[in-house]
């Protein structure tokens, strides 16, 4: 039997990159990623020039100043599929992030194409639109949207059909900007589908490659949708300014308003709880985050507790303040909820009882029907994908319960 230090080992085309005193490892293809040591990294990027195992060793132990078990870091590097192997690895596509997730990687726009609207010129538009928006709405808070705007004629049906479609665009500006900066990147995102709360559906784009990247370029394509959707608010601002009385100009301002305001609720792991992941350098700040309240109030399991304490040192920093802030989140929730959908949802489920209880000889009837579908299908669709993510959950639980 040969030397098992005399051997190379073939790892899969992965990134190695550098965050502070550890190192970022993932297959972007699979969109893994684990945070090891800095000098994980030396081992990793070592294997990947070819090297064998015994010389890894030597520069990962010249690098540490002290005894490295290569062999044993190479062993865990195989359990997560980062070793390549005969048979083809990484067929079931990249690991989901969402109860509905589109399987494979979406590429399209040319990366130098996508540069053109991520440059330093091109922030400094983002900037200035956001600044006008907020120095415009200080000076003019009769602009500040009603929750009652959404509709924007009298007939529910109507409101609907303009309503739905225009959230709907926004919502895919907001997600295109977001693949778009990625791609400026030279990288590659998948969208899904998700629920908080068990309410709030969202649609979302998968930006794991974007470990792949220093931290100083993730913020692009995390703060990208927020930066275009406030270009969007600025010019409906303007134009408010320039013709008033104009319901649809009102409907975008409450449209652009909420959802910003979505996403700065950061207990919901929205864009901006990204940003703060990346400025603050944790890696699993979530999970920590739900450990850390389980303990205070006393509800932890003992691996539970292991698992907190084996956590980054960032990421039980700020989870020690983040908890707080993650537990009094639900009560602004339910008010963004009171303020934003209840009244629409409240006005609108009035009209349709209205309207439903005419003959169904009448073309009220299924005029009202129809729009009943369009107005309350999301909130179906919400709780199927709320529903999908709890069997799942469930079936996870399971399996980790079953004894083998």
């Amino acid at each position: 039997m040969s030397d098992a230090g005399t051997t190379t080992v073939a790892l899969r085309d992965l990134s190695v990159t550098d965050d502070g005193e550890e190192c970022i490892i993932g297959d972007p293809s699979a969109g893994t990623f684990i945070n090891v040591p800095a000098v994980g990294g030396v081992v990793v990027r070592s294997l990947l020039a070819g090297r064998t195992v015994a010389e890894a060793t030597a520069e990962a132990e010249t690098f540490a100043g002290e005894t490295v078990n290569v062999a044993s870091f190479v062993e865990t590097l195989d359990e997560l599929g980062f070793v390549a192997h005969d048979s083809a690895a990484g067929d079931a596509g990249p690991t989901p992030t969402a109860p509905v997730q589109q399987r494979t990687w979406f590429t399209g726009a040319d990366e130098r194409v996508a540069r053109w609207f991520f440059g330093r010129t091109a922030w400094t538009g983002y900037a200035l639109a956001a600044l006008f928006s907020l120095v415009t709405l200080v000076v003019r808070p009769d602009l500040l949207p009603l929750s009652t705007d959404a509709i924007v004629v009298a007939d529910f049906g109507i409101s609907a059909l303009i309503v739905l479609p225009v959230g709907w665009s926004i919502t895919a500006l907001h997600e295109y900007w977001h693949w778009l900066a990625a791609r400026a990147l030279g990288l590659q995102s998948r969208f899904g589908i998700d629920v908080r709360y068990g309410v709030f559906l969202v649609f979302e784009t998968d930006l794991t490659q974007i470990w792949s990247v220093a931290r100083r370029r993730r913020y692009g394509p995390q703060l990208a949708g927020m930066a275009v959707q406030g270009v969007l608010l600025a010019a409906t601002l303007l134009a408010e300014v320039l013709w008033r009385d104009a319901p649809f100009l009102r409907l975008l301002v409450l449209l652009n308003l909420a959802t910003l305001m979505w996403q700065a609720m950061v207990f919901l792991r929205s864009d901006l709880y990204a940003v703060l992941v990346t400025a603050t350098g944790c890696t699993n700040l979530w999970e920590t985050t739900q450990l850390r309240a389980k303990a205070m109030f006393h509800l932890i399991s003992a691996a539970e507790r292991q698992t907190l304490n084996d956590a980054s040192a960032a990421d039980r920093r700020v989870s020690r303040w983040f908890v707080h802030v993650w537990l009094i989140g639900p009560v602004f929730a339910v008010g963004y909820l009171v303020w934003y959908l209840l009244p629409w949802i409240s006005g609108a489920a009035a009209w349709t009882v209205a309207g439903l209880a005419a003959s169904p000889a009448t073309g009220t009837f299924w005029w009202t029907l129809a729009s009943a579908v369009a107005l309350f299908g999301p909130l179906v669709l919400t709780a199927a994908v709320a529903a999908r993510a709890g069997v799942g959950a469930l079936r996870a639980r399971a399996g980790r319960t079953t004894p083998a």
